[in-house]
């Protein structure tokens, strides 16, 4: 199971102090926002003991917006969307922005 897959590495992740970050994306892009988590649909599929590790996001993709969780783990940043879907990305696509 993916999520099982993406709770084991948030175990494994390292505090960061990570500002507000973009990366395009094909059709889109992804903002990593330095706030808790709280889009419930999200935490809901996270085990509550990694709760707490995951902050908030989210990704534009082909004009739909739509809710992250993410946390940092060495120099990438695992992600997990409202859908579902999860993955990692290199902290290296990311550019800082000033936050709203």
């Amino acid at each position: 199971m993916r999520v099982a897959l993406i709770a084991a590495v948030a175990a494994c992740a390292a505090s960061s102090a990570i500002a507000d970050y973009v990366a395009p994306v094909d059709g889109g892009y992804v903002r990593l926002e330095n706030s808790p988590c709280s889009d419930r649909v999200v935490l809901d599929l996270l085990r509550d003991e990694f709760k707490p590790l995951f902050k908030k996001g989210y990704m534009v993709f082909h004009g739909r917006q739509i809710a992250l969780c993410w946390l940092p783990e060495g120099s990438d940043v695992v992600v997990i969307d409202a859908e579902g879907d999860g993955g990692r990305l290199s902290m290296s696509l990311f550019k800082k922005v000033s936050g709203v």
